[in-house]
């Protein structure tokens, strides 16, 4: 399995390793140059966004080696020079940061950058839709694709109503089309086969909004 590095990962890992070896060097030198406490509160919050967004696997290491830390008995944790409850302390806040983050998206996580593969399947689905494509829809439904994006200002559901199919209106409301996203213009796809009077189409999204507030 080839592991590919980005070229922002090893900016990070480098200005963490520069920012760390700076707070490590004899006052006197640097001193009159940085105030070390405000180059410590940079390197914590650089490293702890770090492992959010770039190293999620190190993330979890981290975690699992705190929790086993927090853990030894207390005659190893002693031969180890280990504390106990300063691991326990620093496994809690990093657990409780990334449920914080979960729930409210404190900070980036890099899981929603899309990757060129999920990129050319949005081209192809937004192709599909704009020639009428039923069978090219479907196949890319039956991949997982997404189809809450916004391209141009719309989604696929809107370029949907705006063609006037409504086939493929009525595959991607099946697959969980959000009918309530507005366009840039601030229209729902509703809106638009309603402007269009493509009546078929508006009926599905009447329909569906019905179902949603029933």
């Amino acid at each position: 399995m080839k592991t590919k590095i980005k070229s922002s990962e090893i900016v990070i890992l480098l200005l963490v390793s520069l920012m760390s070896l700076a707070a490590n060097l004899p006052s006197q030198l640097v001193d009159n140059v940085l105030d070390k406490r405000l180059l410590l509160i940079v390197l914590t919050a650089s490293v702890v966004i770090a492992l959010f967004y770039y190293l999620r696997l190190m993330l979890f290491l981290a975690m699992v080696i705190l929790a086993i830390g927090a853990n030894l008995p207390q005659e190893f944790a002693v031969n180890m020079g280990v504390n106990p409850k300063i691991m326990l302390a620093v496994l809690g806040f990093l657990v409780t940061l990334a449920l914080l983050n979960y729930a409210f998206n404190l900070m980036p996580t890099g899981e929603h950058e899309n990757s060129s593969e999920d990129r050319d399947m949005r081209f192809e689905l937004l192709a599909a839709i704009s020639k009428g494509d039923q069978a090219g829809v479907s196949a890319l439904l039956n991949n997982d694709i997404n189809v809450n994006f916004f391209a141009g200002g719309i989604t696929p559901l809107h370029l949907a109503a705006e063609k006037g199919y409504p086939a493929i209106v009525f595959m991607l409301v099946n697959y969980g089309a959000d009918i309530d996203a507005l366009n840039a213009t601030g229209q729902k796809a509703v809106d638009i086969a309603l402007e269009k009077r493509y009546i078929r189409s508006s009926e599905i999204l009447l329909n569906a909004e019905n179902a949603m507030s029933a």
